[in-house]
């Protein structure tokens, strides 16, 4: 067999324009070969699809926590003090009668009066201070910008919210903590002059 019918023969099996065209048309798709992978790929669009009102419920759960917090200063906090503040009269009665009784707080009633306590002190440290007054010495100076000071506050509000919730268990904690335990820190003192001042610091970020 020469070249020339080994070259017609290879031109005849890859076929005309017109057969790859009616290929073309009547070519079919076999899914049901690979129906894990496309079912996959269709969970993966309902996933998509479902994103924005999961985030949007999210949202919506994260602003009535931050609002259940809030309210909570200023509605049933007081009222939790009061009936603290009624259990320790009681209490200091009972020892005035008695002298071997003991003053006895439950570990809530304590942790309120800890947190009314703290709330307290802040208000006062910070209320005679003039933030419109602060905001014109800093806007005045030429070295320190005001976007760079807001900056900054940004950058230490992040840092001190990761470090504050520590700061009021370790408060919480050293009040509550059985007497039976090892001394093994600075003293309640302590550990409220440090919650008052982070309790500041975050109250002048905000």
């Amino acid at each position: 067999m020469d070249k020339v019918e080994i070259a017609t023969k290879k031109s005849s099996n890859l076929g005309t324009l017109w057969d790859f065209i009616l290929i073309e048309f009547n070519r079919g798709y076999s899914l049901e070969n690979d129906e894990k992978e496309f079912s996959d790929r269709r969970e993966k669009v309902y996933t998509f699809m479902k994103v924005p009102l999961e985030v949007e419920r999210f949202i919506f759960y994260g602003i009535c926590q931050c609002a259940d917090s809030f309210l909570f200063v200023y509605t049933f906090l007081p009222l939790r003090v009061f009936v603290a503040l009624k259990s320790l009269i009681c209490s200091s009665l009972s020892k005035f009668k008695d002298k071997h009784n003991k003053i006895q707080l439950t570990v809530a009633e304590i942790c309120d009066l800890l947190k009314m306590a703290v709330l307290i002190i802040c208000f006062m440290m910070l209320v005679p201070l003039d933030t419109s007054m602060i905001y014109h010495l800093i806007k005045r100076q030429s070295v320190i910008k005001l976007y760079i000071f807001f900056n900054m506050l940004e950058v230490g509000d992040k840092l001190l919210s990761s470090f504050g919730q520590d700061i009021l268990d370790a408060l919480y904690w050293t009040a509550t903590e059985p007497n039976t335990s090892k001394r093994k820190h600075f003293g309640v003192l302590l550990h409220f002059i440090i919650a008052v001042l982070y309790v500041c610091i975050l109250l002048i970020n905000t």
